[in-house]
């Protein structure tokens, strides 16, 4: 049997006679550079697939208005990442070629103290950090001496303080198709308005109702949904619509919903909550799947009302309206939002009021309340400010249609309504409420950034007592 030779010798013995080398050995050396090669490249990419995102910022306890570095790593390749905190957007950035990004943010003036979770969000992923916010501490004053008088100093004028950045929330219903159907002109544009938002870059989120389809399954949320509004879901206060309790064959339960917004959606055997934005007081109530008990739903032998959670005169809901409307003082600016309109110009070549959500309109305007936000109508809609009955009143509740969020539109309405002072069955969007002290402006924007109409209003006191 001849000897064995090594692959290097037989390599050295071919270039001394210039005789054929051993073809295994060759392919041999060959694979093993391949597979080396291959284990350069594929380990790092596999590595940071697995490494969660961090943060980390410059100090961990702070005073609000001061600044802060934050720092991020694992996150996904050049992504858009949001710096978020008590729900208000601090920045937003790109990450860079390896997931990393350094940003200054200042925490905002006014926080309260306590302590908070700073995140970082991009693409459904999120990294949070504990960040304490502290008083600022009071300047002590120096005791005057006894026995030397101090002169009085000549008075100078106070610093101007530069006015308060305007608070902004966005708003929309019928929102995000379910995961098979494709974006159109007419359908499922909800990466479209999603972008839009982005843009927009509001304080707050209200979503309308029917905010996934066909049935809120979690599952859609997840595929849908979350890529493109759930961007903002830690500024997100939503409210639900008939489609997330369509997955339910009774109509008593939205689990889908409530799973994926979490606390933010309140009790889900409620599914109605309150909340403050820029000294303005809003309300997120449950029409539910109104269409239920009717006498085309599944169960007309219930009476007309809202479904699972009532809204008719003395149910619990209207009845912790009133009482919440009353805790308020009467200047105060009041915002309700809620899936289905009161009133409408609606869709399918007929109007599409929902008479059995009047006890909380009437609640609302009882009190004064200034503006009402619903969807269901996949239009756009400002109406005129109007009693519970439809009667303009210039101390009544301005209402707004924005059915415009992405998943389809109704460009056959009813007549419009003679209180309709506003329709736009051709365009999605959102729209954009700029809330001042005692003030509001209102522009609805479409999905490529036009200015599709804009309004104003100022917050009044309740109607007469009857």
């Amino acid at each position: 049997m001849a000897p064995s030779v090594a692959p290097s010798a037989c390599c050295r013995r071919e270039d001394a006679r210039a005789g054929p080398c051993d073809a295994r050995a060759v392919i041999a050396r060959r694979c093993l550079l391949l597979l080396l090669l291959a284990f350069a490249v594929l380990v790092p990419v596999a590595r940071s697939a697995l490494v969660e995102p961090t943060l980390s910022i410059s100090r961990s306890t702070v005073l609000a208005g001061q600044q802060i570095r934050v720092v991020g790593h694992g996150f996904p390749a050049r992504a858009r990442v949001r710096v978020v905190l008590a729900r208000r957007v601090l920045g937003r950035l790109r990450a860079g070629p390896r997931g990393g990004f350094r940003v200054r943010v200042r925490v905002p003036r006014g926080l309260a103290a306590g302590r908070y979770r700073l995140s970082a969000r991009s693409r459904g992923i999120a990294a949070r950090i504990r960040l304490r916010v502290r008083r600022s501490p009071q300047p002590s004053k120096p005791e005057a001496s006894p026995s030397v008088p101090v002169p009085s100093p000549a008075p100078t004028p106070p610093a101007s303080t530069p006015p308060p950045e305007p608070i902004t929330l966005a708003a929309a219903g019928d929102i995000a198709c379910r995961p098979d159907l494709v974006e159109s002109a007419t359908a499922c544009t909800q990466a479209r308005t999603g972008n839009l938002v982005e843009t927009l870059a509001p304080d707050a989120v209200a979503v309308l109702g029917d905010n996934q389809y066909e049935h809120g399954e979690l599952a859609n949320f997840m595929a849908v949904y979350d890529p493109t509004w759930g961007r903002f879901l830690d500024i997100t206060h939503p409210a639900v619509g008939n489609h997330e309790y369509e997955g339910d064959p009774e109509r008593d339960q939205a689990p889908g919903y409530f799973s994926y917004f979490g606390a933010a959606a309140g009790d889900p055997l409620k599914g109605y909550y309150r909340w403050e934005l820029g000294g303005w007081t809003l309300f997120a109530l449950n029409t539910g799947a109104i269409n239920w008990t009717r006498s085309t739903g599944g169960n007309p032998s219930l009476a007309d009302d809202c479904w699972p959670v009532s809204c008719a005169a003395g149910s619990a809901q209207e009845q912790w309206l009133r009482a919440e409307l009353a805790a308020l003082p009467e200047d105060a600016c009041v915002i309700a939002y809620w899936h289905h309109p009161r009133f409408s110009s609606g869709f399918g070549g007929a109007n599409q009021p929902h008479v059995e959500t009047e006890p909380l309109f009437d609640a609302l305007y009882r009190h004064g309340a200034e503006l009402l936000l619903t969807g269901h109508s996949h239009n756009y809609e400002r109406l005129e400010p109007v009693t519970p009955e439809g009667l303009p009143d210039t101390a009544g509740v301005t209402q707004f249609v924005v059915g415009t969020g992405g998943r389809s539109l109704h460009t056959d309405p009813g007549p419009q309504l003679p209180i309709s002072e506003v329709l736009r069955t051709d365009v999605f969007g959102v729209l954009e409420l700029t809330l001042e002290p005692g003030a509001y402006v209102a522009r609805f924007v479409s999905k490529d950034g036009a200015t599709m109409d804009e309004s104003s209003g100022t917050c009044h006191a309740p109607p007469p007592a009857p």
